[in-house]
């Protein structure tokens, strides 16, 4: 908790977009990464975030491979649900594909997870982050794509 305070407290002070670049980096160290994903989901609980903001903070956390532990995994989840959710529905091409993306991801790490021990935490925020993009509420994925997550959310 302590380190999510602090990366709360910087985004607030310095802004979201001041905690971007850490998000790589910190993929390798499970309780940093988790606290600095979780103090995103807060800052975006107190002023939700930008659909510009939201864009860029896709095309950060799709370029981070699904991390091995599911604490880390589930914190990564969570973000991609949180940049997909909304009610503003951008007509940004960009951002339809990073939707596409994004489903394509997280079915992956899914497919990856099922069966697996101590997993049940990511998959249950795997789930919800396939739900937004499912709902259509930013984004719509494609038909076939559409079709395998509902499956995988089922």
């Amino acid at each position: 908790p302590i380190y999510q305070d602090r990366f709360f407290l910087a985004g607030l002070l310095f802004g979201v977009r001041a905690l971007l670049p850490s998000f790589a980096p910190l993929s390798g160290d499970s309780e940093l990464f988790v606290a600095a994903c979780m103090s995103l989901v807060e800052l975006n609980r107190l002023e939700p975030l930008q659909e510009s903001l939201k864009r860029d903070i896709a095309q950060g956390i799709l370029r981070i491979p699904a991390p091995r532990v599911p604490q880390s995994c589930a914190a990564w989840a969570r973000v991609i649900g949180v940049v997909f959710h909304g009610d503003a529905r951008p007509d940004d091409a960009d951002f339809q594909q990073l939707g596409d993306r994004a489903g394509k991801v997280v079915t992956g790490a899914i497919r990856q997870a099922l069966g697996r021990e101590g997993w049940s935490a990511f998959l249950s925020e795997a789930t919800a982050a396939l739900k937004h993009l499912c709902d259509g509420s930013a984004v719509s994925p494609s038909a076939a794509l559409l079709a395998e997550i509902r499956e995988l959310a089922a």
